[in-house]
C-alpha cells in the first residue's frame, strides 16, 4: 500500500502546483489599470460567476501582482457557517494586518478611534470594560461611529500603502459585513483603495443584502459589476497545451471531450486533469505525456463533494426534479417530467426555477417543447452516483415507460434514448421491450459506424435475449443479433471477439447459401486483419464455393476482393492484381456502384505495389466518386489513404499531406480507432520526412500502444519499425 500511495504521490507531483492562468488577459488587465489609478473613481468591482469559474484564481492573481507593485493586500473570505458573526468577513481580511500593526500605531492611524476597531474585530479586545462602553452607547450611533472611524483608519492605512482589498464569496457574508463594504466604497471613492469582490451569481438572489448592495453601488457609480464566463473551447485547449507541453493538434480530440465533460469550469478542467494523472490515465514517458485517447473521465472525489454540499441546498422539490432530470439524461422535456415527477405544476415549476437560477439546469425551447439541460454534464453523473441501485432502477423503468407513451407511434425513432433507460430497468415484464429498443439502437449506431455503442448496445440485447428459445422466429433473432455484433467488434479491431461470434451461427448455417458466402467473407476479413492470412483463405474458398452454389454474382465478387487482399499480404502482388481485376467486370455488369466502388478501391491498393502509378490514381478516383454517390465513407478512405501513400513513394509531400487530412476526416467521423492507427502510420512518416522528430516520436509511442490495445497484428511491426 506504501509503495502504491508513493507511486500516486509521484504521479501527482509532475503537474504544476498551479494550473497556468488561460482566457483571462482582457479581465486582468482592466483590473490591473485600475490599480494603477491613484485615486480612483470606481474604486469597487464586483466580480461574480458560477462556482468553480476561476474567481478567486483571478482574485489571487491580482493579489500577487498588486503586491509587486508596493501595493497592500489585504484579502478575507466569508464562509457559509459564518453567516451569523458580525464583521467576520472584515476579521478574515484584516486581523493579520491589525496584528502586525501594533497599539500605537494603531492609534495614530485610527486617529484614537482604536476602541471601535476592537470592537469590530473582537480578537484584539483588551477587555470586558471595551464592550461594556460599546454596549452602553446607544447603538445607531455607536454603528455610526463605528463605520466612520475603520472607514478613517483605511484612509490613513492606504495613504502609507496604496491598498487592495479583496473580498471574497460575498453569497455568504453577514450583512454587517455588506452593509461596511457599502459605506467603505462610498466613503474612501478618490483615496487610494481598490476593492475586488467576488461572488457567486447563483446565490445572489439568496441573498437580500448583497442584491441591495450590489444595486445601490452600481446606480451611484462608486462599483462596477463584471460577470467572469466559463472557458471557451480554444482556452480549454490552450491550458491542457500549456500545463503537459504539447502540441495543440496532438490533444485536440482529448481537448474537445474535456470540454464537453466541463462546458470551460476551470475547477472541472483542472479537477479531471489530476485525476488523469494520479490514476495513471495521463502519463509522462521520457519527457512526453502520453495518454490523450482516454474517452472517459472518473468523477474526480472533489468534483463529487463540491456538487453533492451545493446541492444540498436547494429545496426537496428542486432535489427530486433535479434527480428525475438526471435520470432522464439529455434533454428533459416538460411534459415529460410533469408525467413521471409526481409534482403539481405549480410545484414542479417552482423547482425548475430555483434549479435554473442557480444554473445547475438551462431552459429553452426545442420544435416547440420546453427542455431542461444541465448546463455542467458532471453535475448530472453526480446526482447518478449519489442514486442507490434499486432505487436508479426504478426511476429508469419509470422513465422508460413514460418515454414510450410520450413518443408513441415514433418510438422506434428514438431507440437510443429508449434504450438507455429500459437497459437500466430491473423489471422482468420489461425485458422484451429493452431488446427490441437495444437492438434496434444498435443497429442504428452500427449504421452510423459509431461501433462502440453498438457493440454496447448489441451486448445487451444479446444478454437479455439469450434465453433459450423455441422458435425459428426467435432464433433468426438471435443470430442477426450475433452477426451485428461481430461486425462491430470487427471494425474496431476486436477480431478474435469477432470470430468468436461467428462461430457459433456459422454452425446454424448451411453451406450453399448466400448466407454461409457471407459469413465466411466476414471471418476471412476478420482473420486477414488479425495475421491469419492462411486462415483468411481457407474461409474465401468455402465462401466462394458457397456463393457459387447460390448463384450470387456480387457475393463472389466481394470474395475475390477479399482474396485479392490475402494474396497481396503473402507478398503475391501480381496475383493480387489479376484476382481484383478479374472482379471488375462482373461488378460492372451488375451495375451496381456500391460494389463497383469497392473493386475500384482494391485495385487502387495492389497497384501500390505493382504499379505503375497512373493506375493508382486513376483507381482510387473512381472509388472516391462512386463511394460518395452511395455515402460509402469506408471505401472513401482506403481511396484517399492509397493516395497519400502514393504520394510518400513518389516524394510528392503534397499530395501526402492533402491524403493524410482528408483520410483522418473520415476516419475521425467514423471513429474508427483502427482507421485512424493507418492514418497515424502515414503521418509518423510525413514527420519524420519533415524533421519534426519530437511529434513523430510522441505520435510513434501513442499509435504503438493503441495497436497493442487493438490486436493490430499487421500494423503493430510496421509501428516498432518506424
Amino acid at each position: 500500500m506504501a509503495s502504491n500511495d508513493a507511486s500516486v504521490l509521484g504521479r501527482a507531483s509532475q503537474l504544476p502546483d498551479v494550473f497556468p492562468l488561460v482566457g483571462r488577459t482582457g479581465e486582468l488587465e482592466a483590473l490591473e489599470t485600475l490599480l494603477h489609478d491613484g485615486h480612483p473613481s470606481v474604486p469597487a468591482v464586483l466580480l461574480c460567476g458560477e462556482s468553480g469559474v476561476g474567481k478567486s484564481r483571478l482574485a489571487a492573481e491580482l493579489a500577487t501582482r498588486a503586491r509587486g507593485c508596493r501595493l497592500a493586500v489585504a484579502q478575507g473570505r466569508a464562509y457559509p457557517v459564518e453567516r451569523g458573526v458580525p464583521f467576520a468577513l472584515f476579521a478574515d481580511a484584516f486581523l493579520p494586518i491589525l496584528r502586525e500593526l501594533g497599539d500605537e500605531t494603531l492609534a495614530v492611524l485610527s486617529r484614537g478611534g482604536e476602541e471601535e476597531l476592537r470592537y469590530l474585530f473582537p480578537a484584539l479586545d483588551n477587555g470586558p470594560q471595551d464592550r461594556e462602553r460599546g454596549a452602553a452607547s446607544d447603538p445607531d450611533e455607536f454603528r455610526t461611529r463605528l463605520f466612520w472611524n475603520f472607514g478613517e483608519f483605511l484612509k490613513s492605512y492606504a495613504a502609507r500603502s496604496p491598498l487592495l482589498l479583496i473580498l471574497e464569496d460575498l453569497q455568504w457574508a453577514d450583512a454587517s459585513s455588506l452593509e461596511l463594504i457599502h459605506f467603505i466604497a462610498r466613503q474612501c471613492s478618490g483615496h487610494p483603495i481598490f476593492l475586488l469582490c467576488t461572488y457567486n451569481d447563483a446565490e445572489r438572489d439568496g441573498s437580500h443584502h448583497l442584491g441591495r448592495m450590489e444595486r445601490s453601488l452600481v446606480s451611484l457609480g462608486i462599483a462596477r459589476v463584471h460577470r467572469l464566463d466559463p472557458l471557451s473551447h480554444e482556452h480549454v485547449g490552450e491550458l491542457v497545451c500549456r500545463t503537459f507541453g504539447v502540441d495543440r493538434d496532438l490533444v485536440r480530440e482529448f481537448s474537445s471531450m474535456l470540454f464537453g465533460w466541463t462546458r470551460g469550469n476551470p475547477f472541472f478542467v483542472e479537477e479531471i486533469l489530476k485525476s488523469l494523472v494520479v490514476n495513471g490515465r495521463l502519463v509522462n514517458r521520457n519527457g512526453a505525456w502520453v495518454g490523450w485517447d482516454a474517452l472517459d473521465v472518473r468523477l474526480p472525489g472533489s468534483v463529487r463533494d463540491a456538487v453533492v454540499a451545493a446541492l444540498a441546498m436547494f429545496s426537496p422539490n428542486a432535489r427530486l426534479a433535479a434527480e428525475f432530470a438526471a435520470v432522464i439524461g439529455t434533454r428533459a422535456s416538460y411534459p415529460l417530467l410533469v408525467s413521471i415527477s409526481g409534482l403539481a405544476e405549480d410545484a414542479l415549476l417552482s423547482a425548475l426555477d430555483e434549479l435554473c437560477a442557480h444554473r445547475v439546469l438551462e431552459e429553452r425551447a426545442v420544435a416547440g417543447t420546453v427542455v431542461y439541460d444541465f448546463l455542467h454534464p458532471l453535475v448530472r453523473e453526480t446526482l447518478c452516483q449519489e442514486f442507490g441501485l434499486q432505487r436508479s432502477r426504478l426511476l429508469h423503468g419509470a422513465v422508460a415507460e413514460a418515454l414510450e407513451v410520450y413518443w408513441g407511434p415514433s418510438a422506434l425513432d428514438h431507440a437510443d434514448e429508449l434504450a438507455y433507460h429500459f437497459a437500466r430497468t430491473s423489471a422482468r415484464h420489461l425485458t422484451p421491450k429493452a431488446v427490441t429498443y437495444l437492438a434496434a439502437a444498435g443497429r442504428s449506431a452500427l449504421e452510423r459506424h459509431a461501433d462502440r455503442e453498438a457493440t454496447d448496445y448489441l451486448s445487451a440485447a444479446l444478454e437479455r435475449a439469450s434465453a433459450p428459445t423455441n422458435t425459428d422466429e426467435a432464433r433468426a433473432e438471435q443470430a442477426g443479433l450475433v452477426g451485428d455484433l461481430a461486425r462491430a467488434h470487427r471494425r474496431l479491431g476486436e477480431y478474435e471477439v469477432a470470430l468468436g461470434l461467428w462461430r457459433r451461427i456459422l454452425t446454424r448455417t448451411p453451406p450453399g447459401t448466400t448466407g454461409h458466402a457471407h459469413l465466411r467473407r466476414q471471418m476471412a476479413l476478420a482473420s486477414l486483419w488479425c495475421g491469419k492470412t492462411d486462415d483468411a483463405l481457407a474461409h474465401v474458398d468455402e465462401g466462394f464455393a458457397s456463393a457459387r452454389a447460390a448463384g450470387d454474382e456480387a457475393e463472389q465478387v466481394r470474395l475475390r476482393l477479399v482474396r485479392s487482399h490475402c494474396l497481396e499480404e503473402l507478398g503475391l502482388g501480381r496475383e493480387a492484381r489479376a484476382e481484383a481485376s478479374e472482379a471488375l467486370p462482373t461488378a460492372e455488369a451488375l451495375d451496381d456502384p456500391r460494389l463497383l466502388s469497392r473493386v475500384h478501391r482494391t485495385l487502387a491498393l495492389v497497384h501500390l505495389w505493382t504499379g505503375p502509378p497512373q493506375s493508382v490514381i486513376q483507381h482510387a478516383e473512381r472509388a472516391i466518386e462512386l463511394a460518395r454517390e452511395v455515402g460509402d465513407l469506408s471505401v472513401e478512405f482506403w481511396a484517399r489513404w492509397s493516395l497519400a501513400v502514393l504520394g510518400g513513394m513518389t516524394g510528392d509531400t503534397r499530395r501526402m499531406s492533402v491524403g493524410i487530412a482528408q483520410a483522418t476526416d473520415i476516419a475521425q467521423t467514423l471513429r474508427s480507432p483502427v482507421l485512424q492507427l493507418w492514418v497515424a502510420e502515414l503521418s509518423i512518416e510525413l514527420a519524420y520526412a519533415s524533421g519534426d522528430w519530437t511529434a513523430g516520436i510522441t505520435l510513434g509511442e501513442q499509435s504503438i500502444s493503441l495497436a497493442r490495445n487493438l490486436n493490430q497484428k499487421l500494423l503493430l511491426p510496421r509501428m516498432l519499425v518506424l
